[in-house]
């Protein structure tokens, strides 16, 4: 399986599964889209996440993709990038 490729038994596993304008406004409404519980929960998506601080994609400087990993986890992920990994 690639990296980020979510499987059937993973998708199951977080509900709702966002994609339409008004579940992404109920989740914002409600405060109910937590980024770190997709990550805990969903295997797929904490190797996908892990790949960004692991120097994977640059190795002479490991730290380069770190920026990525903070803005969807530590900082809120105001697009909703892991949710929209499960559809």
């Amino acid at each position: 399986m690639a990296t980020g490729q979510v499987t059937e038994e993973t998708r199951d596993q977080i509900s709702p599964c966002p994609g339409q304008p008004d579940e992404i406004r109920q989740m914002r409404e409600r405060g109910s889209y937590h980024p770190r519980t997709y990550y805990h929960r969903n295997p797929d998506i904490r190797r996908l996440m892990d790949t960004f601080v692991s120097g994977l994609f640059c190795p002479d400087e490991p730290g380069r993709f770190r920026w990525i990993y903070e803005a969807v986890l530590d900082r809120g992920d105001p697009y909703f990038h892991l949710a929209d990994l499960i559809r």
